[in-house]
């Protein structure tokens, strides 16, 4: 959708898109769709329509310039990675620190971490778990988790 707006449009299509621009705006301003109808001369199901109309092509641009964005910062960040990258393969500890927390910012960006799964399971004693017994198991997890373990 968000490809279509550069196309050029008809005088008819040019108006429908002013109206429903007008019904969005009146709508924003805290007008019923009845309102909304009566001031443009449509029924209050149209007022409707008009308003979802821009609303799904807000959304479609929104998600473009999100997906932009993200690639900008992703290429941002592998040009910083690059600039450092000789001084943390050579052992200087800022650039290491530096490099792993770039890495950090990509894979968030990009979805790269796997959420963490811990096993609830007894393998020796099948039976439900009380509540103080999941409770140390998941202290124990998020021990081992903090500890690089």
């Amino acid at each position: 959708m968000a490809g279509l707006s550069n196309r050029p449009q008809s005088p008819r299509q040019t108006a429908a898109r002013e109206r429903e621009q007008m019904a969005f705006d009146l709508r924003k301003s805290g007008a019923s769709y009845a309102a909304i109808g009566s001031r443009l001369g449509i029924s209050p199901q149209a007022a409707y329509k008009c308003v979802s109309r821009v609303l799904k092509r807000i959304v479609a641009d929104t998600k473009d310039n999100v997906e932009a964005v993200r690639q900008i910062e992703v290429e941002r960040i592998d040009r910083l990675t690059m600039a450092i990258w000789q001084g943390a393969t050579s052992g200087n500890l800022g650039a290491i620190d530096r490099v792993l927390k770039l890495s950090e910012r990509r894979a968030k960006l990009l979805g790269l971490d796997a959420p963490q799964t811990i096993d609830l399971t007894r393998k020796d004693n099948p039976r439900e778990l009380t509540d103080d017994e999941l409770a140390a198991i998941i202290a124990s997890e998020n021990n081992q988790s903090n500890s690089g373990g």
